[in-house]
């Protein structure tokens, strides 16, 4: 039963879509990746390009007040002492 509605779908003929479809599809489309690629920029990339100035600037100020490089608390390249 299922292949004669396949058979009658494929012989049906279907109108082209209109000349201002794909610049309508287009508009709405880049309208959205703009604004998702705005809200994310100023929701994730900004707020994490602050915080590491804001590390730096503050390691800077440690090192003018005290005259000491302060220490690295997070070192992803040292391994644990003890690997099991």
């Amino acid at each position: 039963m299922s292949s004669d509605l396949f058979d009658e779908l494929a012989e049906t003929p279907v109108p082209p879509p209109p000349v201002e479809f794909d610049r309508g599809v287009h508009e709405r489309l880049n309208r959205a990746l703009l604004t998702a690629q705005v809200l994310e920029f100023a929701v994730s990339a900004i707020p994490f390009a602050c915080m590491h100035l804001a590390k730096a600037v503050g390691g800077w100020i440690v090192l003018t007040v005290s005259g000491k490089f302060p220490e690295r608390t997070n070192q992803p390249n040292e391994q644990p002492d003890d690997i099991t």
